[in-house]
């Protein structure tokens, strides 16, 4: 894997970023209507439709095999 080419997308809306149901896997940004940005669904399949996050051309439905998510935090003194 090559960092240098990966898409990233950073959160316009802080409030939607991440969250989780127990029937379905990680969901990120705000629901539309149609879709979170990016999101799970309970049979495993997941879907695209950017509102909270930048576009980065991510297919509207699509497979994966695996997935981390990952919490990036600024520790203060």
């Amino acid at each position: 894997m090559n960092i240098n080419t990966a898409r990233l997308g950073r959160v316009i809306n802080t409030q939607y970023a991440v969250s989780c149901w127990v029937e379905w896997g990680p969901l990120f940004g705000f629901w539309c209507g149609i879709s979170h940005d990016l999101m799970m669904h309970p049979d495993g399949t997941w879907s695209s439709k950017p509102n909270s996050y930048p576009d980065i051309n991510i297919p509207r439905n699509f497979e994966i095999d695996d997935y981390e998510v990952f919490k990036v935090v600024k520790i203060t003194d």
